[in-house]
């Protein structure tokens, strides 16, 4: 196994729920909070908050607060500026990120970096979280965002067209009572095969579901989610727990091939007929910890390689720390599963890693030459680590080089809309 090296530990303010690296900006990146009042108001609450990753060092440039938390954070592919982040109170945040951030002579002033132009509603009850989103992928003939709910519906968000939000499909529920849906994902377009627009959630009721995308009442080329689903949940034992994590591949197969997490601790690669209600496990690894967020970080340079192919992937493990593993398949059917590395901080007490990233160096996508941001969310703590480029039987102990807490750094200012929406729930879902 590899080894990893600590570069850094900082100090959040709120609890760090997703981070997004700049598609054009390799040094800039996001991170979005979440923080649950448990006073008598019980509001949620969150930050925006952009840092520049320098040289393994991290430096706060902004921070803009919000009445309500972030759940998910993604840039777009087709204007790398742009991203959308999902919201406590049932809507869709858009915003810009700043072009030419690093050689602005005035990159401390908060108008410099982020631009937030508006909110979309998807949820028509305040009381719902929109818990994950996802654009359609590059190349697609029309743009559109698909999301997730707390009360386990799914939706695509046409930013287009006036109507925005066609329809919401409940989709993941047990025993007949709605229940987060935790993540949803596009099928890429398969070259050679005239395939449908297709849509997988994942959700708390074990549940992988699979979601026909249809041209949508408001017009065409506006997208709509069908009624018509399968689901491949627990009874067909794909996943024993709820699937949080959702990562479709690319390859040119007659199946459709997915990465899945799960809270039952396992990453797994599933091969899915589109025509059979069946999700066949072709490889599957024990991390030891909730798979909760799956990021490929070097895609194949020949993927229809009869020969095989492998990527390597980073996994966010929940109480077990970070790990990269190793996917490969071997000719054009069997499928392997690898532990490359492992991450977790020296001091571990327990705490939870949801949100992670990693920025490349130059052109090189070798994992070695990579730095990886991980963050815990109950204690609050954001890691700079390597990937040593000598393999070690035995991790060594790393010292560790903590920095100020981010407090002292960067100009904070706080967004003025929506505030009549802060949501007031009885409980927290998380």
């Amino acid at each position: 196994m590899l080894r990893t090296q600590l570069l850094q530990a900082v100090d959040l303010e709120q609890q760090p729920c997703c981070i997004a690296f700049s598609p054009n900006q390799r040094e800039i990146f996001i991170v979005g909070t979440y923080t649950f009042k448990s006073d008598e108001s019980q509001k949620r609450t969150g930050n925006l908050v952009v840092y520049r990753l320098h040289h393994g060092v991290v430096q706060k440039l902004q921070t803009i607060s919000f009445p309500f938390a972030i759940l998910d954070l993604r840039f777009s592919p087709i204007r790398p500026e742009s991203f959308a982040f999902a919201t406590s109170i049932g809507t869709v945040g858009n915003g810009t990120l700043a072009s030419a951030i690093l050689q602005s002579t005035d990159v401390q002033s908060p108008q410099s970096l982020l631009t937030i132009s508006d909110m979309d509603v998807v949820a028509n009850g305040q009381d719902v979280l929109v818990t994950s989103l996802a654009y359609t992928p590059f190349g697609w003939e029309t743009p559109a965002i698909a999301v997730t709910m707390s009360d386990g519906s799914v939706a695509i968000l046409n930013p287009g067209d006036p109507i925005k939000v066609d329809r919401k499909v409940d989709v993941h529920s047990i025993a007949q009572k709605p229940t987060e849906a935790w993540v949803v994902a596009w099928v890429p377009k398969r070259e050679r095969l005239n395939a449908d627009k297709t849509l997988y959630t994942g959700g708390d009721d074990a549940a992988l579901c699979r979601h026909p995308v249809v041209e949508a009442h408001a017009g065409p080329k506006v997208f709509g989610v069908a009624d018509a689903l399968t689901r491949f949940d627990r009874d067909r034992h794909a996943h024993i727990s709820g699937v949080v994590a959702i990562v479709p591949l690319w390859l040119f197969d007659k199946n459709e091939i997915l990465l899945t997490g799960s809270y039952d601790e396992y990453i797994r690669v599933l091969s899915i007929n589109p025509k059979i209600p069946k999700a066949n496990v072709k490889a599957e690894k024990k991390l030891d910890g909730g798979v909760w967020e799956l990021k490929i970080l070097e895609r194949p340079s020949k993927p229809h390689d009869p020969a095989g192919i492998s990527f390597p992937v980073l996994a966010s493990c929940m109480h077990a720390g970070c790990k990269i593993v190793e996917v490969r398949r071997h000719g054009r059917s069997e499928w392997s599963i690898e532990i490359l590395a492992s991450f977790i901080d020296p001091d571990h007490n327990c705490p939870l890693y949801y949100a992670s990233g990693f920025q490349v160096a130059s052109n090189d996508l070798r994992i070695q030459d990579m730095t990886f941001v991980s963050t815990t969310f109950y204690d609050k703590k954001l890691f700079v680590w390597i990937v040593e480029k000598e393999k070690a039987e035995e991790k060594d102990k790393v010292e560790d080089k903590v920095v100020p807490s981010e407090k002292e750094k960067g100009p904070e200012v706080e967004y003025q809309g929506m505030k009549d929406q802060v949501v007031e729930v009885s409980k927290e879902s998380w």
